[in-house]
């Protein structure tokens, strides 16, 4: 089976949740997202031999770049300064009566999106579709494999953790 990994959003730092328009910014080391890569490998990729993986990557660190297409070798990546959305966000969030602590929420649904377009069109450029949509955060660190064939892919599986805010990955046809 064909799977399209989807990364999205923001990188982890060590100070802590990133939640109004510049934490995103704030000088703080990064998480050890080169253990977030090899987690990813072993546990999805590696756990899948009958499965091929096309990566593709939005995020909104440009520094991270070159690192982050050196580990995934990505189909395709755009990495972005988040403040060049930030009216946009801080508009969207004006318009639903939400506070401005659900900017990261809003940033990171937008990430979404843009990775989302990026697979589209690649998939129309291509005329194929992939079996399985897989969206994921480029900081997690997986503790177990996940097993794609275990998966219902007539429906969109969530991970759930406390009051089932699962943001981790969504996996889906």
């Amino acid at each position: 089976m064909k799977v399209a990994v989807l990364f999205r959003g923001g990188m982890s730092k060590k100070i802590g949740r990133l939640m109004m328009p510049e934490d995103i910014n704030i000088e703080s080391d990064y998480i050890n997202y080169k253990c977030a890569y090899n987690s990813f490998k072993k546990h999805i990729i590696d756990a899948n031999p009958s499965h091929s993986f096309d990566i593709f990557i939005h995020t909104w660190h440009p520094d991270l770049e070159n690192d982050l297409k050196d580990l995934y070798k990505p189909i395709e990546i755009k990495t972005e300064n988040n403040s060049k959305y930030k009216s946009r966000i801080l508009y969207s969030l004006v318009n639903s009566n939400s506070h401005i602590s659900c900017f990261s929420i809003v940033s990171q649904a937008l990430s979404q999106k843009l990775v989302c377009k990026m697979v589209e069109k690649h998939c129309i450029k291509n005329n194929f579709e992939y079996d399985i949509i897989i969206i994921y955060r480029l900081d997690l660190l997986l503790i177990k494999d996940m097993i794609l064939e275990n998966y219902d892919l007539n429906s969109i599986t969530c991970n759930n953790w406390a009051h089932c805010w699962g943001d981790f990955h969504f996996v889906m046809n």
